[in-house]
C-alpha cells in the first residue's frame, strides 16, 4: 500500500521552501517521464527545462522557478540529498517483527537477540551470535564461530561461513556468499591442491555488498570489508584483500588475493585489481580497466595494462590516426625508394 505525505511534511522533511499549497498530497516520487498530478519529481541542471510541460503535481529544485505554474514547488540546497530523503518517506518495506519463524533451525548453542527476527528455513548451526535489530530472511545458512551486528540485514539465500564478523547496519543482499575458501592452490604430485583457508571475514559497519557476489576468507587473519564500503552485485573479493573504508565498487568487479585497497577507491563495472598489489586512497579504476601494478593516491587508472587515464586516452587518439599515419608512412617510404633509385 502506497504512503501519502503532504507538500508542507514533505517540505519540512525535506528542510525546503515551499511554493503552493501546503495540504496537496503526494503518494511517491519518480522521474520526469513516469510522474503524474499525484507524484514529486526531481530536476537540476539542464534537465529543469523539461519541467514546465511535465505532468508532475509537485517539482523539487535548486530554487524556485517562474517558468512553472500550477505545481508545488520544493527549494534545496542539494537535490540529490533531497530525493534521498524523499525516496526513504515514500519507502514501503515489509517489516519484520522479532522472532524466529517455526520453520528456522536454530542451534542451542546460538545468541540470538529477542530483538532479531530469524526467517522462515534459516539454518544456523554452532557458536552464532546474533544482535538486536538484526534481520536474516529465509533461506540463510549460518555456521559458526560467525556475529552478525546490530540493525544488519541478510536478505534470502546468503551463505556465511564460519569465522565471519559484520558489523552494524550492513546489508548482505540475496545470494551473497560470505567467507568460502579462496582461490589458493599449489601444486602436489602433477595435481593443484587446495591450500587450507583457516582465516576469516571482517566487514565493518555501514558496508553494504549486492546479490550473488563472493567474499572469500583468508588464509590466515581476515579478509577486511572498511566501513561503509558499498559493492555492488556480481563481484569477488579474494581471500586476504584488505579494503579500506567509503570504496564503491561496481558490477561484475573483482579484486586478486592479498591486495590492499586504500580509502574512498573506485571501481566502475566489470574492472578490477590482481593480487598482491597496493593501491593507494581515492583511486579510480575506469570501466573493463585493471589496476597490474601499484597505484598512488588519487590516480585515474583506465586500459587492459592499467595505466593512467590521461595517457591512456592520448595513446587512444593516437589509435584512431593509425590508418593515416600508416598511410603517410608508405608514401614517405615510396618516394625515398623513388630518390634512392634517380641517384
Amino acid at each position: 500500500m502506497s504512503r501519502k505525505f503532504t507538500a508542507g511534511r514533505i517540505a519540512e522533511a525535506l528542510g525546503a521552501k515551499l511554493s503552493g499549497s501546503p495540504q496537496k498530497e503526494f503518494a511517491g516520487i519518480t522521474s520526469i517521464d513516469l510522474a503524474d498530478e499525484s507524484k514529486l519529481t526531481f530536476a537540476e541542471g539542464k534537465h529543469l527545462k523539461r519541467l514546465a510541460d511535465c505532468s508532475a503535481g509537485g517539482v523539487i529544485v535548486p530554487e524556485m522557478r517562474k517558468d512553472i505554474s500550477g505545481k508545488v514547488q520544493l527549494a534545496v540546497s542539494d537535490v540529490n540529498e533531497a530525493l534521498i530523503k524523499a525516496l526513504e518517506m515514500f519507502a514501503v518495506e515489509p517489516s519484520f517483527e522479532p522472532k524466529i519463524e517455526p520453520t528456522a533451525a536454530v542451534d542451542q548453542k546460538a545468541q540470538i537477540s529477542p530483538e532479531a527476527y530469524i526467517g522462515d528455513f534459516v539454518l544456523v548451526r554452532g557458536d552464532v551470535k546474533i544482535s538486536a535489530g538484526a534481520v536474516v530472511k529465509s533461506g540463510v545458512k549460518i555456521q559458526g564461530p560467525c556475529e552478525i551486528g546490530e540493525n544488519t540485514v541478510i536478505d534470502s539465500n546468503c551463505v556465511l561461513y564460519p569465522r565471519t564478523r559484520i558489523g552494524r547496519n550492513c546489508l548482505i543482499q540475496a545470494g551473497t556468499v560470505i567467507g568460502s575458501a579462496g582461490f589458493g592452490y599449489r601444486p602436489v604430485n602433477q595435481m593443484p591442491k587446495l591450500i587450507p583457508h583457516n582465516g576469516g571475514v571482517l566487514i565493518e559497519d555501514f558496508v553494504d555488498i549486492g546479490a550473488n557476489s563472493c567474499v572469500d576468507r583468508a588464509k590466515f587473519g581476515d579478509t577486511v570489508i572498511g566501513a561503509g564500503t558499498k559493492i555492488d552485485n556480481l563481484c569477488q573479493i579474494a581471500h586476504n584483500v584488505k579494503i579500506g573504508r567509503c570504496c564503491l565498487m561496481a558490477g561484475q568487479s573483482g579484486i586478486g588475493g592479498s591486495s590492499v585497497i586504500g580509502d574512498g577507491c573506485i571501481f566502475a563495472g566489470n574492472s578490477g585489481a590482481i593480487d598482491n598489489i597496493s593501491l593507494g586512497d581515492r583511486v579510480t579504476i575506469c570501466a573493463t580497466s585493471t589496476a597490474i601494478k601499484n597505484i598512488e593516491s588519487g590516480k585515474i587508472i583506465a586500459g587492459n595494462n592499467g595505466i593512467d587515464r590521461a595517457k591512456y586516452l592520448r595513446s587512444q587518439v593516437l589509435v584512431g590516426k593509425l590508418p593515416e599515419i600508416a598511410q603517410r608512412l608508405k608514401a614517405l617510404e615510396k618516394r625515398l625508394n623513388n630518390e634512392t633509385e634517380n641517384d
